[in-house]
């Protein structure tokens, strides 16, 4: 009988009380398997896709050790989690998994899950791997609010929140230029004039047109070079450049079979290129992976004119919204005040729980034992 608890109302929905998770590593996974999982999905996350799976798990040098946890009902799979299983500090934790500065973390199918599917979910993690914390990092709100609805109040620990900036996406640019402000939207179209005189041009190299891969390969290496010549003019680091992540991006760039469309909006002049955003398009969402430009170019407001070019691609594509990820850089103000929240949360399991109540009714017999008029009371 498996337990009640902070995890757990005192029934089992009957609905799903035939729901059963499986576990395979993903090295054990056909990839066919995998992307059907994904392809099923309405909102599944970019990072979710197997290119950013198996780079990712790669990447960590962990490929053998990411395990899918897999609900089926009914005999079709409804839902799925990648996730590490680890030893820390001595105890065993589940990890979500989380690619490299991704965001919005949630299972795959979680827009189809009721709280008794969640419920099941966690019990499935718990009982399998003897899990003592939960962790996932960066959750969405959607996934962090249906845990909250779907577990006791002091199953969910929220650790950190950050905040991330969307642009939300018209039908047609028209319609984009209508809902800007009209000090914004004037500001931008002298920006574009501006830049239009000087020579600028745009151009679009995307994995849905490029038959040659060494093509996107050249145009991320042009990306990460003018990302750092931006950065070293600021005297800063960046982490985009650092070997791991610079690994996982262009794994996945190689992985790609068509469910992501890689995409660098590039801005040119002279022949030469000055600017490039590096998004990658989801379900749903144009993720902003990175943005880079010459700082020699900057008086022609280079970077924004190139994430203008983003935003009309993205509504080139269908796309509702063009996510600029988490961070406080204050130029994503500039571009929306449209705001979202990730979660690093803490489940706590009740075998945990049951565990420290013992401890506490132990201590109590302890110091019941050492007190004369306590000694006889039964506890």
């Amino acid at each position: 009988m498996l337990p009640t608890g902070p995890f757990h109302s005192n029934r089992v929905d009957d609905l799903h009380s035939e729901m059963q998770f499986s576990t395979v590593r993903l090295s054990d996974m056909p990839r066919e398997q995998w992307d059907g999982l994904y392809g099923q999905s309405k909102r599944a996350s970019v990072f979710y896709a197997w290119e950013f799976l198996e780079s990712a798990a790669r990447t960590m040098g962990r490929l053998q050790d990411l395990r899918i946890v897999t609900g089926d009902l009914g005999g079709s799979p409804v839902l799925a989690q990648p996730v590490f299983v680890t030893r820390e500090d001595g105890k065993t934790v589940v990890r979500f998994f989380k690619a490299l500065s991704a965001d919005g973390v949630a299972p795959v199918g979680l827009e189809n899950a009721t709280p008794g599917m969640l419920r099941l979910l966690v019990r499935y993690l718990v009982s399998s791997f003897a899990a003592d914390n939960i962790i996932v990092e960066a959750a969405s709100e959607d996934f962090y609010a249906r845990l909250k609805a779907s577990l006791a109040a002091n199953a969910v620990n929220v650790e950190r929140t950050k905040k991330g900036t969307q642009i939300p996406l018209p039908e047609s640019m028209e319609a984009y230029w209508s809902s800007l402000k009209s000090s914004r939207r004037n500001e931008m179209k002298r920006k574009v004039r501006k830049g239009g005189e000087a020579g600028l041009s745009f151009r679009v190299i995307s994995s849905r047109e490029c038959t040659d891969p060494a093509e996107l390969c050249a145009a991320f290496t042009r990306l990460t070079e003018l990302h750092k010549k931006r950065f070293d003019s600021l005297g800063r680091e960046s982490f985009f450049v650092q070997d791991n992540v610079q690994a996982l991006h262009q794994k996945a760039i190689e992985l790609n079979q068509d469910a992501l469309v890689f995409d660098f909006v590039e801005c040119v002049v002279d022949s030469k290129v000055v600017g490039s955003v590096y998004s990658v398009a989801g379900k749903d969402e144009y993720v902003c992976m990175m943005t880079g430009f010459d700082p020699d170019f900057e008086s022609l407001s280079v970077g924004a004119l190139t994430i203008l070019s983003s935003v009309e691609r993205a509504i080139s594509l269908g796309l509702r919204h063009l996510d600029l990820k988490v961070g406080a850089e204050p130029y994503k103000n500039r571009w929306s005040k449209e705001k979202y929240l990730v979660y690093d949360l803490r489940l706590s399991p009740e075998r945990g729980l049951i565990r420290n109540l013992l401890s506490r009714v132990g201590k109590m017999r302890r110091r019941a034992k050492s007190m004369p008029m306590m000694g006889k009371v039964a506890l």
